[in-house]
């Protein structure tokens, strides 16, 4: 994005002067990514002040490599920059928008500059450390700060060796005799840090990955390193798990909250203000079960004195709704089968106005970051390492800015977002073929900005699609042919085009792993009988799998009954599940199972094979129902579904919640104490009541000003409910969890 310098002096913001000792570099990160021919390609994000007379950040740099002394190769990697920018969004006025080449006074400690060093592909040698080989680099000075203490920089990310298979050798990542063989990449950033946010109000950072191969991620508070063997020190108040400003700075402050499945930060801090404030991030990537990288990111921000008349508004929300239904939500995750078309309404909404003449809106940005990479063109096979690749399309007036990969619009900006799914989507090299289940999550996240001055106005979002592939899952046995033993397992064959074997895996009941049982390469091979399953006496399930690119495609093997629901009208849920492949020309029946909360099973309907659907319309005992379906052919084979977990956002069905009172409840999760937050003061003198999982009465307080804490030290460790009407009539219930 481009950037104009300030040519005039703006109003002072800050009050707060760096010392002698305060250096142009400022953090940074590094991360690793596999290219096609096996090398590794290395990639440093540096972070530099920029404002009048700082420094300039060096025009290359070099990694050193771990594993050189052990095997071989080279001992640093080279990395010349290619590529520098602005941290910060610029605002509607560029003469007041906090940019490189600003004096201190006129805001410039908050001016920071992106600088990015990658490596040409290098051939790495050897197996890394059971403990971690850290790839790392080093530099004087840190700049002094509000949080920590310490006068130097170790920037580091760490690998790890990874086995395939369990009591297998560890995989080598290249020798002099063999090549290169990289064949983990390191989870990668993708959000980029923000300078600088504003005190007072509820600021949002995004340490949001992406992983190429699908491998699970997860977030966590770290300390930042001074050398590979010295880390910072914390200043009073502060320690790892709390790095902003919380309740013993000021009393009004929020403590700050990381999403440990998405990276997201949320704080709000009223002192102290000016200066940087350092956060150190690792984000942890695992293969299988297995940690494979860990990658940090080590940076300030800085906390910005902004200007109250002109600035401390409301920030852009954010909600969503699955397409062509009416209520927008504030959050949505769901899982749908490979090979369905995904569509969701996002919305993101700002009524604020800016001062300048004349009066008018704020333009409001709406982005969508994840490893489906987003693009404004149907079935786009470029912008993503998956396709076919998510893309948005505008519902409203929004216009789109391919430099940006967003919709721009005043006050309010809609776009659909759409996602064709196949069968590549349930696959991960983190799950690949002959692992259970196979499925793949993918995280999104929404980031919508204004363009308020100085400083545009944040806000994140995250939602969750999980992409299952329905064509192998496995079936229950129940019964077993008691004249001969064992259990007689049949398929059927579907003259499968490309064959290349059959496997059958075998596990016992509710323990894992899947361990393989036998391999069939005769495609013509449709039965089995396993001798050990009743001699044992043990009870198995198993599951089939087909080694046939098309089999996805095609509708595969021995099939259980899949359960799937969806709440409609807001008080219905309607089953749906698959005719496994064992009722093939058979007659059967299905019994349809449900509990609500921790309660006891249920049968609520019977139905003959061919109806594979029913619509439950229960009366509502908890925010959890739970259904499962037991299929029985004519010879007695039992197939038991999954069981399906339904979550309904309040037992109060039916109540509008179109337009919710704007209320915060934080932390999420918490411990000892909730502290409300009630924005537009709707809430005074009304009740908030927290209920439990089996939707029973827990506590209840009554709001007596805009800001309460309540003592839930008490409440049992768990998921809770805690729901509230305004004095206008309007409902809402947040879902929060409490930690032991």
């Amino acid at each position: 994005m481009k950037r104009l310098q300030l040519l005039l002096t703006i109003a002072l913001f800050f009050f707060y002067s760096p010392k002698a000792s305060a250096s142009h570099l400022l953090g940074g990160e590094i991360t690793w990514e596999c290219d096609p021919s096996g090398k590794f390609i290395f990639q440093m994000s540096l972070y530099c002040a920029c404002y009048l007379g700082s420094a300039s950040c060096p025009i290359s740099a070099s990694i050193a490599n771990p594993l050189y002394v052990q095997y071989g190769g080279a001992a640093t990697i080279s990395l010349p920059r290619i590529a520098q920018s602005d941290l910060n969004d610029a605002c509607y006025d560029p003469l007041q928008s906090i940019a490189c080449g600003l004096t201190i006074s006129s805001g410039g400690l908050a001016a920071i500059q992106e600088n990015v060093y990658r490596s040409q592909p290098t051939q790495l040698n050897g197996i890394p450390d059971q403990s971690g080989s850290m790839f790392n680099w080093s530099s004087c000075c840190r700049p002094v700060s509000n949080n920590i203490n310490g006068s130097s920089f170790f920037l580091r990310a760490v690998m790890f060796p990874y086995k395939p298979s369990p009591g297998g050798p560890n995989l080598s990542i290249g020798s002099a005799s063999g090549g290169p063989t990289c064949y983990d990449a390191s989870p990668q950033f993708v959000s980029r840090p923000l300078a600088a946010v504003c005190d007072s109000t509820t600021a949002a950072l995004s340490m949001f990955c992406s992983d190429h191969e699908g491998d699970s991620l997860h977030y966590e508070w770290s300390t930042a390193l001074q050398s590979s063997t010295t880390s910072i020190t914390w200043q009073t108040g502060f320690n790892v798990n709390s790095q902003f400003p919380n309740s013993f700075h000021n009393a009004n402050n929020i403590p700050a909250t990381l999403g440990q499945t998405n990276g997201l930060i949320t704080f709000k801090s009223y002192q102290p203000v000016g200066g940087y404030n350092y956060y150190c991030i690792k984000v942890t990537s695992y293969k299988q079960g297995q940690k494979v990288a860990e990658v940090y990111r080590d940076l300030p921000v800085v906390l910005f004195d902004c200007p109250p008349a002109n600035f401390k508004k409301n920030i852009p929300s954010i909600d969503l709704k699955p397409a062509l239904t009416s209520l927008f939500r504030q959050s949505f995750d769901t899982t749908i089968e490979a090979g369905a078309l995904l569509e969701l309404d996002l919305r993101a909404l700002d009524s604020d106005t800016l001062s300048n003449p004349p009066l008018h809106y704020e333009s409001i940005t709406l982005e969508v970051l994840g490893r489906r990479a987003m693009s404004s063109t149907p079935n786009n096979s470029v912008a993503c390492a998956n396709p076919p690749c998510a893309y948005l399309d505008s519902v409203g007036n929004g216009s789109w800015v391919d430099s940006m990969n967003a919709f721009i619009d005043t006050s309010k900006v809609e776009a659909r977002f759409f996602w064709q799914t196949g069968c590549e989507h349930a696959y991960t090299s983190g799950n690949p073929f002959g692992s259970w289940p196979r499925k793949s999550t993918y995280t999104f996240v929404i980031k919508a900005f204004d363009n308020r001055c100085p400083l545009p106005s944040v806000s994140f979002k995250a939602f969750n699609i999980t992409v299952y592939d329905s064509t192998n899952i496995p079936w229950q046995i129940k019964g077993v042919d008691a004249s001969t033993g064992g259990a007689k397992l049949d398929w059927n064959n579907y003259n499968l085009t490309n064959f290349n074997a059959y496997y059958l895996y075998r596990r016992e009941i509710g323990t894992a792993p899947w361990n393989l049982l036998n391999t069939f390469t005769n495609v013509n091979t449709t039965n089995y009988h396993d001798q050990t399953a009743l001699t044992d006496q043990k009870r198995y399930e198993y599951v089939m799998q087909v080694n046939d690119p098309d089999v996805c495609k095609n509708g595969g093997q021995v099939q259980n009954v899949y359960l799937t629901g969806n709440l409609q009208f807001n008080q219905w849920i309607k089953l749906n599940w698959n005719r496994p492949q064992s009722f093939a020309g058979a007659s059967g029946n299905y019994e349809v199972y449900r509990k609500f909360g921790n309660g006891t099973w249920n049968n609520i309907a019977s139905m003959s094979y061919g109806t594979e659907t029913y619509t439950d319309k229960p009366t509502w005992q908890s925010f959890y129902v739970y259904y499962r379906v037991d299929g029985t052919d004519s010879e007695g084979l039992v197939t038991s579904s999954n069981v399906l977990t339904m979550e309904v956002d309040t037992p109060w069905i039916g109540l509008p919640e179109i337009h919710e009172p704007v209320v915060e409840i934080i932390p999420n999760p918490f411990k000892n104490e909730l502290n409300i937050i009630d924005m537009d003061e709707s809430l005074l003198g009304q009740k908030l009541t927290v209920y439990n999982m089996l939707g029973e009465k827990v506590q209840s307080h009554l709001v007596t000003s805009d800001r309460m804490s309540f003592d839930v030290s008490s409440v049992k460790a768990g998921v809770y409910f805690v729901h509230f009407t305004d004095r206008n009539g309007k409902s809402a219930t947040r879902r929060l969890v409490k930690m032991e």
